[in-house]
């Protein structure tokens, strides 16, 4: 009979037991994830200019090419001008351009005739006349300049000089007959030589549009596109570093040491996650590539978890634990974790399923509890942890109206905000060590990556309604070497 009587008694305790159920907030609007920094590595592609000195040599004439036949100067004077080229093209590369030096050799006749009379004209002298010849050379050059240029297409259009400086000694001069007779080779020849050059410049254009042509650079440029965006796994982790090539961008050729230098730059999204995300994006047109983070890598590392495994988480370390707390008992029976936005701004929204009484034989209450957790990092301890929290408004209310105000009393959650302190330096310093060993010395067909990371500094945390990430910003200084096309 005692025992059917404790039994009915605890039956109408427990039934009897306050129920609170508030309703739980919305989710809210989430705001979109901050956008990773692009990385640009150069592509430095590099091609000596022995197909366009070829190409020179071959359509521009050798042997004579101009004559200016008989030119009378005054009544005593006559000469003849012929310009030759007998040695090759030689050629320099510096900076923009590609100077084309082509030797030229002048060859001269002079002759200057005294008259003992007068004269009647050119050359005719009534009266007794002597004459006087000789002949005298001299070897210039005529600078030729070459401005290629890379296209937004690939294409290399060439801006070719027409303006063809002569180079040398600017007068040929005779002593004949007592006079001191000079020809300006400047004034027979720029006129001449400009005219030339500018009939020429088509078949020139054409020959080292030619030349460069053969580089087939679009083609180069589409493979490692491709080949730079596969993923890259990080030893055992499980984890592949990620490209997303954005842009391609170009600066105007450069030309030393007798080569022609293309340098391009890569742009690209790098993110380090458990799935490896092939390239899929086509060839873009290139972009005029500007000064700034160039031969930089930004990586946005994978610190933080989902929301479900930090449930699992935390109810592994509180569910079905008691806090005792004064005269009351506070038993976590289920604990669930998700994302939460409003004005406040993110955060993360802690249901807790509970079961509270004080004493045997007095009233109990169970129910659900919302908390709003905000989290913050320590960056000293490289760790996240939950920097204040709260009852939701709906929570509170429902607290307060079914006079059980004692629930609004921090401490029963504290071992709930004690599991959700997460340290990451293990995780961040392995990541790190992943990453360094293949970018010391990383190789894709011809082109050797050699990074050296700088920092990883912390950004943010970012929470959606599934997600909490603690955004890493890891910087990587880059260098490349030249990729010579044949």
């Amino acid at each position: 009979m005692r025992k059917l009587l404790l039994f009915a008694l605890v039956l109408m305790v427990t039934s009897c037991a306050k129920k609170i159920y508030p309703d739980g907030p919305q989710a809210g609007v989430f705001p979109e994830r901050p956008v990773i920094k692009e990385s640009k590595v150069i592509l430095p592609l590099s091609t000596n200019i022995n197909d366009i000195q070829s190409k020179l040599n071959a359509e521009f004439p050798s042997g004579r090419i101009y004559s200016t036949g008989k030119v009378e100067s005054g009544n005593s004077k006559r000469y003849w001008v012929d310009v030759y080229r007998e040695a090759p093209i030689s050629f320099t590369a510096s900076g923009d351009v590609i100077r084309a030096r082509i030797p030229i050799k002048v060859k001269a006749k002079a002759s200057v005739k005294a008259c003992a009379g007068w004269w009647r004209g050119h050359w005719r002298c009534v009266g007794a006349s002597h004459t006087q010849n000789a002949r005298n050379e001299s070897n210039v050059a005529i600078d030729l300049v070459i401005r290629p240029k890379l296209n937004a297409d690939y294409s290399v259009a060439v801006d070719l000089g027409v303006d063809a400086n002569v180079v040398g000694s600017s007068h040929l001069t005779f002593h004949l007959l007592g006079f001191r007779f000079s020809i300006s080779i400047k004034s027979i020849l720029q006129n001449k030589l400009n005219d030339f050059i500018r009939d020429k410049k088509p078949e020139i254009q054409a020959a080292v549009n030619e030349a460069v042509s053969k580089l087939e650079l679009k083609k180069e440029v589409a493979k490692y596109w491709q080949l730079i965006g596969k993923p890259i796994p990080l030893g055992d982790s499980g984890l592949s570093l990620n490209s997303h090539p954005t842009a391609l961008y170009f600066q105007n050729i450069h030309s030393a040491d007798g080569k022609m230098n293309i340098a391009l730059g890569l742009g690209s999204k790098l993110q380090i996650s458990d799935a490896a995300v092939p390239n899929d994006s086509p060839l873009p047109d290139l972009t005029l590539l500007s000064p700034g983070d160039n031969g930089v890598l930004h990586l946005r590392m994978p610190i933080g978890s989902s929301f479900q495994n930090i449930t699992t988480q935390v109810k592994a370390q509180t569910v079905g634990k008691t806090v005792q707390h004064k005269k009351y008992r506070f038993k976590i029976q289920d604990v669930n974790f998700s994302g939460i936005s409003g004005d406040g701004g993110t955060g993360i929204l802690s249901t807790v399923d509970f079961k509270c009484n004080r004493g045997f034989l007095l009233r109990g209450v169970k129910g659900k509890i919302h908390l709003k957790l905000v989290p913050a990092y320590d960056k000293e301890k490289d760790s996240i942890y939950i920097r204040s929290f709260e009852l939701t408004p709906e929570t509170n209310s429902a607290l307060l109206d079914n006079t059980v105000s004692f629930l609004t009393d921090k401490v029963f959650y504290n071992d709930i905000i004690t599991s959700m302190h997460h340290d990451f330096t293990e995780e961040k310093s392995k990541l790190l060590n992943e990453l360094q060993s293949k970018l010391t010395e990383y190789k894709v067909d011809k082109l050797t990556i050699r990074g050296n990371i700088e920092h990883a500094d912390f950004e943010g945390i970012y929470i959606d309604k599934d997600l909490l990430e603690v955004l890493i910003d890891t910087k990587v200084k880059v260098n490349t070497d030249p990729i010579t096309l044949e």
